[in-house]
């Protein structure tokens, strides 16, 4: 858990209910003044207020987040299709081609609503976009497809979006931890694990992170990314993608 996380979801939690919980145990003591297990029974009671239902919110707080970060998954899903009809149709799709994708878009955003993260896309979607069959939906966004393409082109995927031949492992796992980054993948090492087959994503480059090793065509990288973001408007004014250039700038690493 990042620190940020912790001091946000754990510690400060904590910290108001004992104090709140010291403030009930109080309130208890003082009516059974004079009591010879006093001590003994403070410390039960403080116990039972405090230790009790921070164990529960602990537990729960998984479940809770969860929960929250479906919701907002089924909300991006939502306006996916409109998205990609918008900014992302290939150039040599015919007018009867596009024609077949504009679907009732309420009916679109339903099915998309739906969908668990593993289900591939509709079928009609799929053929229309030039998406592979095991397409994740996870991964069906213009920003994401934007920095797939790009990869593509500069032959780091092939033309189904997956790395082939020789492929270096840690540098896929860089990769997928950026396209989440600027694009957040809800399970993304399951995801790209998966659609990839590429096992043990998370441990390849947190070991290369501890280890202090370069990835491989870091700069080959930096300018794909680049070069999708200034190809793909929407993409190029995230907030995120600029993060991201200012985090990897090789010039700014060399300075």
């Amino acid at each position: 858990m990042k620190q940020k996380d912790f001091s946000t979801n754990v510690l400060i939690p904590a910290i108001v209910w004992l104090v709140c919980s010291v403030l009930i145990t109080i309130g208890i003591m003082v009516r059974m003044e004079g009591s010879r297990y006093a001590t003994i029974l403070f410390i039960v009671i403080l116990f039972a207020t405090f230790t009790i239902p921070m164990i529960v919110y602990l537990n729960c707080r998984t479940m809770i987040n969860d929960c929250f970060d479906g919701k907002k998954q089924r909300r991006n899903r939502k306006s996916v299709l409109s998205t990609l009809t918008e900014t992302s149709l290939p150039k040599d799709i015919s007018h009867e081609q596009q024609g077949s994708v504009a679907i009732d878009n309420e009916t679109e955003q339903q099915e998309f609503a739906d969908q668990p993260e593993t289900e591939e896309l509709p079928e009609d979607t799929r053929k229309a976009f030039d998406l592979p069959e095991d397409f994740p939906v996870a991964l069906a966004n213009n920003e994401i497809l934007a920095i797939l393409r790009a990869l593509a082109e500069a032959q780091l995927l092939n033309r189904e979006f997956k790395p082939e031949g020789n492929f270096n492992a840690t540098q896929m796992a860089f990769i997928a931890d950026s396209i989440d980054f600027i694009s957040p993948v809800t399970s993304k090492w399951k995801v790209f694990g998966q659609f990839w087959s590429i096992p043990n994503m998370k441990q390849l480059l947190s070991s290369a992170k501890q280890r202090g090793t370069r990835i491989k065509d870091m700069e080959f990288i930096f300018d794909t990314f680049k070069k999708a973001g200034e190809t793909n408007p929407t993409l190029g004014n995230l907030k995120q993608f600029q993060r991201w250039l200012q985090k990897h700038d090789p010039c700014s690493a060399l300075a």
